[in-house]
């Protein structure tokens, strides 16, 4: 059996540094125009920063996203598959006070959302138009939670996750166990009390978890949202994001 620890820059219990990647460049532009040193969010040795730095700089990070846009399939970094049609537009958002290593949504953001639209991830921008994509949620709100791999057994391990079968659940965050895509909506399947298998369809058979994937990605719960016709998509105030810096 195979265990590895989950972090999430957005789940309450996970570590704050855990980067997708190399940092891009208008990231380490802003951190050093803050006097953050970009190698804190990549070295090692970044377990050590005390709270009080993961706040400041994860402040500074927030700062930088002002814009939320929904999207009919998971953005990415690249801000992909976003809605257009009818009024929709992106809107302003503001962020609460930072504590803990977790940053929220201080007040509610409503989207407009054209006719025959579905809505599955929201994602968080620079800018009104155009700008880069630094974070994502899937549609529905959800709490993001850590887990752990069985790969004998092909079973994502989560204590009380309290999914049924068929719930509709994402990975995101990073790398996910083997046999799975980043942001694609699966299905829960054959859950028990701390566990469960992963299917593609409902009522499906279970994925073959090959790898336990990366740290820094975790499961969320997703609702996808249809309109029949043109309507509006809430986002509630405290809703957490995944940062793609």
């Amino acid at each position: 059996m195979e265990r590895k620890f989950m972090g999430a820059l957005n789940a309450p219990t996970a570590p704050l540094w855990t980067p997708r990647g190399p940092l891009r460049p208008e990231t380490i532009a802003l951190l050093k125009r803050l006097d953050i040193d970009p190698a804190l969010l990549t070295a090692p040795e970044t377990k050590g920063i005390n709270p009080s730095g993961k706040n400041v700089a994860l402040t500074a990070l927030l700062a930088a996203i002002t814009h939320v846009s929904a999207h009919s399939a998971f953005p990415g970094t690249a801000g992909s598959s976003e809605l257009s049609g009818g009024t929709y537009a992106r809107q302003p958002v503001t962020w609460g006070t930072v504590a803990g290593g977790i940053g929220a949504l201080s007040a509610a953001a409503t989207l407009p959302i054209p006719s025959g639209a579905t809505v599955r991830w929201i994602a968080g921008f620079t800018a009104l138009t155009g700008g880069t994509c630094h974070a994502t949620v899937p549609a529905g709100g959800f709490d993001p939670l850590e887990y752990t791999v069985d790969t004998t057994g092909s079973l994502i391990q989560l204590p009380a996750h309290g999914f049924a079968a068929d719930t509709t659940i994402a990975f995101h965050g990073g790398t996910p166990p083997g046999g799975l895509t980043e942001g694609v909506t699966y299905f829960v399947r054959s859950p028990t009390a701390n566990s469960f298998a992963v299917g593609a369809t409902a009522g499906g058979a279970a994925i073959t978890l090959t790898t336990v994937g990366a740290t820094g990605c975790f499961v969320q719960q997703i609702a996808e949202q249809p309109f029949a016709t043109a309507g509006q998509y809430q986002l509630t105030t405290g809703t957490q994001f995944s940062l793609n810096f």
